[in-house]
């Protein structure tokens, strides 16, 4: 028999989104803007040390954010983005996950999270991660929670990180998919 969930009462849920919520968030951010850090040398395009960490950041952030908001296999100590809702449930017109979402999902299971012979070779085109259409796509699901949430339950100072970062990056990021556009769309 399945143990049922631990639901966290609106004071855990406060505390534990000023945290951990904000964190993955914030995460994601410091991650995605990691990845912009290129390096041109006379001889080519020099990744710094870094990179292979801020991907695997990047992804792993992303990931949790979507089994946040779209929970596939809910374990009893989950935290879920319904928590946070009145009445715990999604409200009516809350974003469906999109198709790049539920991709990168499967892709991050299947390339960072376990050692699997559906690990993809170095080259192959369908390794690489869109970062600018992944934050385009995360975001205005962000901006949603945050809009939807109960404000005792989410803490005022991850929606208005939230608001900002959205503010703040949309521009950059859609220049970010522009620019992975002209380069393959893809960072390996």
């Amino acid at each position: 028999m399945a143990k049922p969930r631990i639901v966290l009462s609106d004071a855990e849920l406060l505390e534990y989104s000023k945290e951990h919520v904000f964190y993955e968030i914030w995460m994601l951010v410091q991650s995605a803007d990691l990845l912009a850090e290129r390096v041109v040398t006379p001889s080519g395009l020099m990744l710094p040390p870094h990179w292979n960490a801020a991907l695997e950041s990047f992804v792993l952030h992303l990931r949790n954010l979507v089994d946040f908001f779209y929970p596939t296999n809910v374990n009893p100590t989950d935290v879920l983005a319904d928590d946070f809702f009145p009445q715990r449930s999604r409200p009516n017109g809350f974003p469906t996950i999109a198709p790049i979402l539920a991709a990168a999902r499967g892709q991050a299971h299947k390339r960072l999270s376990h050692l699997t012979t559906d690990r993809l070779p170095e080259g192959h085109p369908e390794k690489g991660w869109k970062r600018g259409e992944l934050l385009l796509a995360i975001f205005p699901v962000l901006a949603a929670f945050a809009q939807h949430a109960t404000p005792t339950k989410l803490h005022g100072e991850v929606s208005e990180f939230i608001t900002r970062v959205f503010r703040e990056g949309a521009q950059k990021w859609a220049q970010s998919a522009e620019k992975d556009d002209e380069e393959d769309g893809v960072i390996r």
